[in-house]
């Protein structure tokens, strides 16, 4: 434990774990810059590859379904022709199934797909059974016209023949089934006394009274293929409109969850860099202002002192870092420089005592002297070297968090206009406040820099 707390308490050893810090940062912000920028594009390919081609299928399958209400209708009213019809119910629901297969590529859109399908599919048979009926209509009333031309030219010599030919004209109007029934067996009475058999063949087999009760069957047919139209079209209307309200709901959220993807990006990355600048920001101010700028101020003023004279006062205890081991060697120094002092004194002493060998003595006190100073400043030139490359590299990281912080001023400065009066100028004395205590780690390091070199050149010396 107690070389774990050595090394953490080294110089060194923060910077390391600051530089792992920024770089840890700078991956997590370029980690969620991907991941948020595959995410937008992935939701952008899907609302282009599917949402909106989806949506435009469903209008075109919407399209589709009013064409063959239209057809419908038209069958309804006795317009267009046969084969046209045939052929725009065919193509309809070919161009309706290849939209709603591009619709059912989105898993969401599939089951509304099936289900107007289905319903078209239903439409179109009822459709189809429209036109059956329409043209077995026609016939029917094609078979009348030629009965009733008949009729006009029928004549009678009897009243038999004469009544008979009154039946069959009032069989023509018949208005239901009922009817039709009665004048079908006062018919049959008046046929039983042997009336002409011209006019009895009107109304035999394929005669009046079956071609007005086909055409009675077919129109009570079509009213009901008239209602089971309107309940078609109903279901298609209501499938297409859920097909479209899901298939705009879809590209709409497809459209939102894009859009909140990229605004969360941006916001994560926003907080990244301010959290980056925050903390780069109070470790220079709290660590490198408070700690290591401070102590060395006091080292180089204790330098001064014992350059002035003041050997006497010890040296402070600054840590057990590398300026800790800094001042432990001017110490020492001190010490050697005071026993120094005290040797050259009692030699002077000594050499007033002794005239004859005060001169070799002292040369060797010098000699003696010389090599203490000599190896005291290969120890403080070695120590400046060592302490040189943290201060260089705190004096470049403080200069790089300068830089980041205009970067950040620059990209805040964007968000002034959607803050409030009081949030902006907040952030213009926070700003000014960071900015100027970068700038005195700055100075107060390149100060230490100084004294460093200083050291150094006196170890050389």
């Amino acid at each position: 434990m107690g070389a774990i707390g050595s090394v953490w308490r080294r110089i060194g050893t923060k910077l390391y774990i600051a530089l792992g810090f920024a770089v840890f940062l700078t991956l997590g912000s370029s980690a969620v810059g991907v991941f948020y920028f595959e995410r937008s594009g992935d939701l952008s390919f899907r609302l282009r590859a599917e949402s909106v081609p989806a949506l435009e299928a469903a209008w075109a399958a919407a399209r589709e379904a009013e064409k063959l209400r239209s057809l419908g209708l038209s069958l309804m009213s006795e317009t267009g022709t046969d084969v046209q019809q045939s052929v725009s119910v065919s193509e309809s629901l070919s161009r309706m199934e290849s939209a709603l297969g591009t619709a059912s590529g989105v898993s969401e859109l599939a089951g509304d797909s099936q289900a107007v399908l289905d319903a078209a599919y239903n439409l179109a048979g009822v459709v189809d059974n429209l036109a059956l009926n329409r043209n077995a209509i026609r016939e029917a009333d094609a078979a009348a016209s030629n009965l009733h031309a008949r009729l006009d030219a029928a004549s009678g010599d009897d009243v038999s023949t004469l009544a008979a030919l009154s039946v069959l004209n009032r069989a023509m109007f018949a208005s239901d089934e009922d009817a039709l029934q009665g004048l079908w067996d006062e018919f049959g009475v008046l046929y039983s006394t042997s009336i002409d058999t011209s006019v009895a063949s009107l109304g035999d087999g394929q005669g009046v009274f079956a071609v007005r009760g086909q055409q009675l069957a077919l129109r009570e047919r079509a009213g009901e293929l008239a209602e089971a139209f309107d309940e078609s079209s109903a279901a298609l209307d209501g499938t297409v409109s859920v097909l479209l309200s899901n298939a705009g709901e879809n590209s709409s959220s497809t459209l939102g969850s894009a859009v909140n993807t990229f605004d969360q990006g941006r916001l994560l990355l926003t907080l990244i860099s301010v959290a980056s600048v925050v903390v780069a920001t109070l470790a220079a101010w709290l660590w490198v202002g408070n700690g290591m700028v401070r102590r060395l101020s006091r080292m180089s003023e204790r330098m001064r002192n014992m350059a002035g004279g003041d050997l006497e006062t010890p040296v402070p205890e600054v840590g057990e870092d590398e300026i800790g081991e800094l001042a432990n060697a001017l110490e020492v120094f001190r010490q050697q420089a005071l026993e120094v002092q005290r040797l050259n004194l009692v030699e002077k002493l000594y050499g007033e005592l002794r005239v004859a060998n005060e001169e070799l003595k002292q040369m060797q006190a010098r000699l003696v002297a010389q090599e203490k100073l000599a190896a005291l400043g290969e120890l403080v030139s070695g120590v400046a070297h060592e302490i040189s490359n943290p201060l260089n590299f705190v004096t470049n990281f403080s200069e790089g968090s300068l830089e980041l912080y205009d970067e950040l001023s620059e990209m805040l400065d964007t968000y002034k206009d959607e803050m409030s009066e009081e949030d902006s100028s907040l952030l213009d004395e926070i700003s000014e406040e960071i900015n100027d205590s970068l700038n005195r780690v700055c100075i107060n390091g390149g100060r230490a820099l100084a004294i460093v070199e200083r050291m150094r050149a006196m170890g050389v010396e």
